[in-house]
């Protein structure tokens, strides 16, 4: 009788460990905002970038109401939804393993909101790290996609 207590006690403290960090993972806001020099002072300097019209990334933020991802391929800018549906980029579908670095759309809308530049750079610094940059507003600490895709 104790052993099938405990199993049921250690079960249900599973299932509810489950249900809160799921609930945590969905309403969490995926980003970082810093200052610019914070984050050139955190991630060190530019090794590659392109620049995108604030216009135009507002525009495709609109399109993609959770997560937006990111990736700089072969000096090309990619931007997907959280289906991996390329919103922007020369190709119209990427390889299934290649990691694009996603943020929420909110985080990003709050970037262009406090920038207030009317362009956006998109860049990759050391260690594979991808920021993104509006005035002097830099938004990092970015999930990546594979392996947390949704």
């Amino acid at each position: 009788m104790k052993k099938n207590y405990l199993f049921l006690v250690i079960s249900a403290v599973i299932i509810f460990s489950g249900l809160i960090n799921s609930q945590t993972l969905s309403s969490s806001v995926v980003g970082k905002l810093y200052s610019k020099a914070e984050a050139d002072q955190i991630y060190g300097p530019v090794l590659q970038s392109i620049t995108i019209n604030t216009s135009a990334l507002s525009a495709i933020t609109a399109k993609t109401p959770n997560y937006i991802m990111f990736n700089i391929i072969n000096g090309q800018l990619y931007i997907l939804n959280s289906t991996r549906t390329v919103l922007s980029g020369p190709a119209t579908a990427v390889s299934a393993n290649q990691v694009f670095r996603y943020f929420s759309t909110s985080i990003v809308n709050q970037l262009i909101q406090q920038g207030q530049a009317s362009n956006t750079t998109v860049e990759l610094r050391a260690n594979n790290t991808l920021t993104v940059t509006n005035g002097n507003s830099t938004i990092e600490d970015a999930g990546s996609c594979p392996p947390v895709c949704f």
